[in-house]
């Protein structure tokens, strides 16, 4: 599919890629999820774990901002600058 240009695009496109990822991650034993190494000393569940978060910040950013607010982004405390160390809060929180 083409860079996606309507609103049923964008969504089917989002179920073909959360689909993908799903089946990824299924073809991969269980005790290989949780080992370290898929990104460094991340593993495929702390790589998720990660995924989630960025995906509920990016929640409660539209929430703010559909309420007239300006959301705190990326997170409260941090600048863009900084997400290397929010990526590491994220990290701490979840492994």
């Amino acid at each position: 599919m083409a860079r996606p240009t309507t609103k049923t695009e964008l969504l089917q496109k989002m179920d073909d890629e959360l689909s993908k990822l799903h089946n990824t991650v299924l073809a991969i034993e269980l005790p290989d999820r949780i080992a370290p190494g898929a990104c460094d000393d991340w593993s495929v569940k702390d790589l998720l774990a990660h995924l989630d978060a960025w995906h509920e910040m990016f929640l409660g950013w539209e929430a703010s901002g559909s309420r007239g607010e300006k959301p705190s982004m990326p997170a409260p405390g941090y600048s863009w600058a900084e997400t290397p160390a929010l990526n590491q809060e994220i990290y701490e929180k979840t492994r």
